[in-house]
This record gives structure tokens, C-alpha cells and sequence, in this order.
């Protein structure tokens, strides 16, 4: 209740700030009394088993977002999003997920301030709703002590940011992002002094509609301030679209430095993609972000999705060895009945090999589904 009337405060003095710059206060009012209230519940039933350890099966509520969007007018949008998440350790966090004003200063260039997900990182840009896979691995949790270590190693800094960026694409197909933030992640309410940091793009979209495809190349560089991390890394992606298949080709690259200890480097290589069943057409928007099926009220559609990714790490500090490689693969079948339902039947597995033997496997099957409004 608290984080829902903070929100709402924090919107009410975003909305007003845009309405005193533009002059018209009582058109920002009408938005807010008429903008959309929108929500996600995703649910799962999970089966999980752990090399050399004890496998285990529960239903999780896993998240619920609700969000709200209006437009204040036809070029100033507002939006909002509060997460409420459970881990599998039985622990609960919410979380105020977007608080931004997006402004479109041209039919191709828009300016977003605020805490929003930046575009720079295509992949990372896509919404949780539209995503091929809506159940994650969850095996580094269900690892236990080993499990803490590979996720402190392994995972990317997000990129969803507190700033600025500026976005354009133009008919020619080309475009390109410029964002400008705080660098870090700090989603837990407090007040860390994260210092500047910057992410930027640029990308090509062209084809037909029986061919498209795509490529972008993205950098960024972030200083997590007190939060002791800092790290700079680049990523080239590729995707294409021809008749019932989807896919995109990444590589990527990260040095990460953690409190004046020796670089961590990360590179990985990773392929995704979908194939369309029946009525779940898929297509990569003007930047390169993969879109989710549009399935009319009543219809049903069907989808098979795959991913495969191979990483390598070099220079961590685990316990059992600086340098190890982690694969992970993953397939499912998604049906969405109508445009508010979406269920899902997937297999993920993930493999660290840390050499001279040692090695750690986990792999989940997961029956679920996806609820919006």
C-alpha cells in the first residue's frame, strides 16, 4: 500500500512538472483521470533437478506488475510500473520498475527521462510479456553456496536505468540510442552515490515483410560507485524474420571490476529464435527488439521457442576456479489464447564446467502461465 501511494505521489509531481513546462495543466489532469491501469501475473509449476543433488518441485506465484500509462498529449507519454517478486528462497521484494516521461521531439527522435529499460541492449529490451521464455532458470538459487557465487559472477549489470536517453530510427532503416545515467544497479531502496556512466547504439533494420533482418552493435561503460562495481563491455547482434521463424545471432563482451579486485572478463555467444505454429506471428520493431504475437480476442496461436547460449569467464574469484564456461539451453512451447493469456510448457538446462573435473548441472521443467489486463 505504501509503495502504491508513494507512486502514485511520484506521478502526480512528474505530471505536473510536464504540464507546467507545456502550458496546460488541465490536459495533464484529463490524462491522469482517464490514463490505463494494466497488469501481469505469472504463475508456475516447476520441476527441478540438481547434478549430485536432491531434485524438488513446488507452484510459485512468481510475479505481479501493474503499471499505468497515459498519454498527456499526442507527443508526452507517462508511465509506471511496480513489480511485486518471489524468489525461490520464499523471499519478497516490489520493487517501482519504470517512473519515466518519454517525449517525442520528432516523427523519428523521442527523449525518455526517468528509471525505465534503455534500448541500447536490444535483448535486454524486450518486455517480460513479449519474451520467448517467460519461466528462468532458477538453478543458481536451488545450488545453494555454490549457486550464490556463479550469480554474482555471471550476471549482467540490467539495464533497466535512472537517466536520460535519446532514441531515433528514420525511414532508411538505420538507428541508433544515446543514454546518459547512473551507473549500477540499486533496486533496493537506498541511496547509493552511483556515478555517471553511458550506453550508446547504432543498428540497421530492412528487408520486406517475407525478409527481414537486422544487425546493431552496442557499447556501454558503468560506474557503480559505492556500489563497487564498475564495467565496460560492447555486444553485436543480429536477427532476421522470414515466413514462421524468428532468430537473432549475439556475441558479448564485459570486463567487470569489483572494488579494486582484478578484472573479471565475460564473453559469451548465444542464439534465439521462434517458430510460429499457427496464428503467434513474431517481427523486430525499428530497433531491433523482438515483439511478441498479436493474438485477436478468441483466437488461439501457438509457438515453439529455443535458446542457446555458451559463456566463458576468466579472472573470477570463485572458489572452485578463476576461469570456468557455462552453457545454457532452454525450448518451449507457448499458447496464447486470446491477447490476455499466454501459457507455457518449458525445458531449461545449465552446465558450469570449472576443469580438472568439476562441474555443476541444473536443469527445470516448468508448466505456467501469464495473465495481463
Amino acid at each position: 500500500m505504501k509503495t502504491k501511494i508513494l507512486t502514485a505521489a511520484i506521478a502526480s509531481v512528474m505530471a505536473s512538472s510536464v504540464a507546467m513546462a507545456e502550458g496546460h495543466s488541465n490536459a495533464v489532469s484529463s490524462a491522469l483521470a482517464n490514463g490505463t491501469v494494466s497488469g501481469e501475473v505469472y504463475g508456475a509449476y516447476r520441476q527441478d533437478g540438481i547434478d549430485g543433488g536432491a531434485d524438488s518441485s513446488d507452484i510459485d506465484l512468481d510475479i505481479l506488475r501493474l503499471g499505468y500509462s497515459t498519454s498527456v498529449n499526442d507527443s508526452t507519454e507517462l508511465g509506471i510500473e511496480v513489480e511485486w517478486m518471489l524468489d525461490e528462497n520464499g523471499n519478497t521484494a516490489t520493487e517501482i520498475r519504470d517512473l519515466f516521461v518519454a517525449k517525442s521531439v520528432s516523427d523519428n527522435t523521442t527523449v525518455t527521462v526517468g528509471r525505465f529499460k534503455q534500448t541500447a541492449d536490444r535483448n535486454a529490451a524486450v518486455e517480460q510479456s513479449d519474451a520467448l521464455f517467460t519461466s528462468s532458470v532458477s538453478g543458481p538459487a536451488l545450488l545453494g553456496a555454490l549457486g550464490n557465487g556463479l550469480s554474482a559472477d555471471v550476471a549482467n549489470l540490467e539495464r533497466r536505468i535512472d537517466g536520460v536517453e535519446v532514441t531515433s530510427a528514420n525511414a532508411s532503416g538505420l538507428n541508433g540510442t544515446v543514454s546518459i545515467y547512473k551507473g549500477g544497479n540499486d533496486t533496493s531502496g537506498g541511496d547509493s552515490d552511483r556515478q555517471l556512466s553511458y550506453a550508446g547504439s547504432l543498428g540497421w533494420q530492412g528487408g520486406s515483410d517475407d525478409l527481414s533482418f537486422g544487425a546493431t552493435v552496442a557499447l556501454f561503460k558503468e560506474d557503480g560507485g559505492d556500489t563497487g562495481q564498475e564495467a565496460d563491455g560492447y555486444s553485436l547482434i543480429v536477427n532476421g524474420a522470414m515466413g514462421p521463424v524468428v532468430a537473432s545471432l549475439t556475441y558479448a563482451d564485459r570486463t567487470q571490476e569489483t572494488n579494486g579486485a582484478a578484472d573479471v572478463d565475460y564473453d559469451s555467444i548465444g542464439v534465439a529464435g521462434a517458430f510460429n505454429l499457427g496464428g503467434a506471428s513474431r517481427s523486430f520493431d525499428n530497433y531491433g527488439v523482438l515483439q511478441g504475437p498479436s493474438v485477436a480476442s478468441g483466437d488461439m496461436a501457438y509457438e515453439i521457442g529455443f535458446n542457446y547460449n555458451s559463456a566463458s569467464v576468466e579472472g573470477s574469484t570463485f572458489a572452485l576456479g578463476s576461469d570456468y564456461d557455462a552453457d545454457a539451453m532452454g525450448i518451449v512451447l507457448n499458447a496464447y489464447c486470446g491477447p490476455n493469456t499466454k501459457v507455457y510448457l518449458s525445458y531449461t538446462d545449465e552446465e558450469w564446467d570449472f576443469g580438472a573435473g568439476t562441474t555443476a548441472e541444473f536443469d527445470q521443467i516448468a508448466l505456467g502461465a501469464r495473465l495481463d489486463f
